[in-house]
Formats: structure tokens, C-alpha cells, sequence
């Protein structure tokens, strides 16, 4: 899918994961995961950011790989953690990333869906 495609789609539609090319609408959270996400949330931006390790997310829309503009799978982790380098190089190479959904750097190991 395009990513022009992709981001259109992700505003107009709302939150969904593209498995083996299919959109899957990301379901709304009952309140015990929500709860379970913020703590997790939380825990892990105090810590990190206390020890500037890096940058954690929620439920930020997350790209498996893009290439010439091409999204080939994407992900919505509850709670996803880039290491301060990694974010840095990712926000260096990309001026415009606020406008685009985050993806994995090249080099790195690929996420695994549970």
C-alpha cells in the first residue's frame, strides 16, 4: 500500500494494523487493558526518561517496513520503546517525521506479532 495511501486511510477510517495485506480495524480497549497499558506506560517513560535511555509510545501507529514510499505491513503496539540512538537517527533522517507513522530502522530486528 502506498504510504500516501496508508496515512490517508489511517485519518479518514481510524487506527488499523495491515497483516499480509489485509486492514484489520484496531478494536477500542475494554477499561483493565487500558488500565494495564497506561501503568505500563507510565513505568517505562519514568524510567527511561530519568535515565534518557530513549522514547516510549502508546499505541502509536507502527510500519514493519517501507520502501520507495511502499508500507508492507504495519503494527499498533500498546506500548513500544525506541532506544534514544535509534530515535535520534529515525528524527535526523526524517525532518517530517511527525507526519508519518513511526517504522523500524534499517538493520533492525523485526518486531514479532504475538
Amino acid at each position: 500500500m502506498p504510504l500516501e495511501e496508508f496515512i490517508r486511510l489511517y485519518d479518514a477510517e481510524g487506527p488499523f494494523e495491515l497483516i499480509d495485506g489485509e486492514r484489520i480495524p484496531k478494536m477500542p480497549n475494554v477499561a483493565g487493558h487500558d488500565e494495564t497499558s497506561r501503568t505500563t506506560f507510565i513505568a517505562l517513560h519514568l524510567f527511561t526518561k530519568e535515565r534518557q535511555l530513549g522514547e516510549v509510545m502508546m499505541e502509536s501507529p507502527f510500519v514493519l517496513s517501507y520502501t520507495a514510499n511502499w508500507v508492507t505491513g504495519s503494527r499498533i503496539p500498546d506500548v513500544m520503546f525506541y532506544r534514544a540512538e535509534r530515535i535520534n537517527a529515525y528524527k535526523e533522517a526524517n525532518p517530517d517525521y511527525k507526519l508519518k507513522p513511526y517504522r523500524r530502522a534499517a538493520g533492525a530486528r523485526r518486531a514479532r506479532a504475538p
